[in-house]
């Protein structure tokens, strides 16, 4: 009995032993893990960001799939380095909103990077990475990006992409009195580049005649439509300058135009006098003579 009482205690230091090897073995494993799961790409920012640490680590995993996606000899054990440059930061209602280009001069690859902090939407990615073709160093890299699902067409933006003919444009959010409106630039014709950008859109789930549309050439030009029985209006309206006016028809439900609004930003007498003006200038120039409602301060 004292034989048996004598080999349970030994089993059961044994056991403890066995444990105590166990979870360091566990310990160990985890911490090779969590290394090893640090992604392999270094940013250097010539200037200072408020990016937090948990999201610049979204970006730099982010690019590192990229990377590999565009690298014919990728190589896992190397640590790659973007210089970052362009480095922007901009409030968005509760939100903050980084962009900025990576150049990878060992690879001699280009990449825009967005970051959005913190969420609105826990589904939505606030990561985005994309062809850097304009503003990039390496404007001819071949680039394949991450497909994202979000029905907020902010987390595709800024976009760059090739008109037919091979010039680069770049579709980016801007705000104005509260109104969302998609600029259109590009280093090639400004229609194709509009037509470009609305494939595009159509092509990641986005309606085109949803949003309004810019083309910034030397001055905001509006070359989206809304639906009316007045081909015209169809044609000049909605018209809509940056933190000056935004002019669009009002309909029934025939489509038949009822009046013509104008909301005004502007809110002294300068401001809306001179957006007043510009305003019944256009309509007037372009044949359009419906009645015409202002709405000032808007915001």
């Amino acid at each position: 009995m004292k034989e048996f009482w004598k080999n349970l205690k030994n089993w059961q230091k044994g056991g403890v032993i066995f444990v105590a090897l166990l979870m360091v073995t566990v310990a160990v494993i985890l911490v090779v893990v969590l290394t090893n799961n640090d992604p392999k790409i270094k940013l250097e920012f010539a200037s200072s960001n408020n990016i937090p640490a948990s999201e610049l680590k979204k970006v730099r995993q982010r690019l590192w799939n990229v990377v590999k996606d565009n690298t014919k000899d990728f190589n896992d054990s190397v640590v790659y380095v973007g210089k970052v440059r362009d480095y922007k930061e901009t409030p968005e209602d509760n939100d903050t909103v980084a962009d900025f280009v990576v150049n990878f001069d060992e690879l001699k690859q280009s990449y825009q990077v967005m970051v959005t902090w913190p969420e609105r939407d826990k589904e939505s990615p606030n990561v985005v990475i994309s062809c850097a073709l304009m503003d990039g160093d390496y404007p001819e890299t071949p680039c394949a990006t991450e497909v994202n699902s979000t029905d907020n067409i902010m987390d595709y933006l800024p976009y760059i992409g090739k008109t037919e003919s091979g010039s680069d444009y770049k579709v980016s959010g801007k705000y104005s009195g509260g109104k969302l409106y998609l600029e259109i630039k590009t280093n090639g014709d400004i229609d194709e580049a509009v037509v470009a950008a609305k494939k595009w859109m159509n092509s990641i789930g986005f309606n085109p005649d949803d949003y309004l549309l810019y083309a910034a050439v030397g001055k905001y030009i509006q070359l989206n439509h809304s639906t009316t029985a007045d081909l015209n209006v169809n044609e000049k309206l909605p018209y809509f300058v940056p933190n000056v006016f935004y002019v669009y028809p009002v309909v029934d439900e025939n489509g038949t135009v009822k009046f013509i609004k104008a909301d005004l930003p502007g809110c002294t007498d300068y401001q809306t006098d001179s957006a007043e003006e510009q305003v019944r200038n256009y309509l007037n120039n372009n044949g359009i003579f419906y009645p015409v409602e202002f709405e000032y301060c808007v915001n």
